[in-house]
């Protein structure tokens, strides 16, 4: 952007590389804002998950942002943790009236936790879970849906200098976890 941050930058392009619409998206905070994800839906509607920066005192929030498929920004839902500091979506997964997102979200015990989201294509939360395995950082970067369950795989600390991996299974209606699995191992590495 022109103050040297950086903005959320959406663009459709033809088959021959011309620009059919783009878009910028520059959160309230004029600071970095940054997208992770992008899904397009079966209709040819748009959705953006990420982080933007509020202010000084709230930090980054998670965001996700709906855009028509003429390029038209039908909405902006964001997430303010609740340590109201940084957070952020790392993915994103939309089928039917579903969009879901995943990423961390920063806790009161000054730490970062799990955090998924479930919202309608209209912008409203249906649900939101967070999960916090030790007190420590924890967060999701993945998410699939299998047999009628939600999946979603990222990393938990379980000391100062152990994490390990976790695949969290979600109930698609109503958010709850209903399984956490924690690798064996104690080194982590993902995608």
């Amino acid at each position: 952007s022109s103050n040297g941050m950086y903005d959320i930058f959406v663009e459709e392009l033809s088959g021959s590389g011309s620009v059919i619409w783009s878009q910028t998206y520059n959160g309230s905070g004029n600071g970095n804002d940054i997208a992770t994800d992008v899904r397009v839906a079966t209709n040819g509607e748009v959705y953006v998950a990420g982080t933007y920066y509020k202010d000084a005192t709230d930090s980054s929030n998670a965001i996700v942002i709906k855009y028509s498929a003429a390029g038209t920004q039908r909405w902006v839902a964001s997430y303010n943790g609740s340590g109201s500091r940084n957070d952020a979506y790392s993915s994103l997964l939309v089928s039917g009236a579903t969009v879901i997102a995943v990423g961390t979200c920063w806790s009161t015990s000054n730490q970062y936790d799990m955090l998924t989201r479930r919202l309608d294509t209209a912008g409203t939360t249906i649900w939101t879970t967070t999960y916090d395995n030790a007190g420590l950082a924890d967060g999701a970067v993945s998410l699939s849906f299998r047999s009628g369950s939600l999946f979603v795989t990222g990393g938990v600390q379980t000391s100062s200098t152990a994490y390990k991996i976790a695949t969290w299974k979600i109930s698609p209606s109503t958010g709850a976890i209903t399984t956490t699995t924690l690798s064996s191992s104690s080194s982590i590495a993902m995608d």
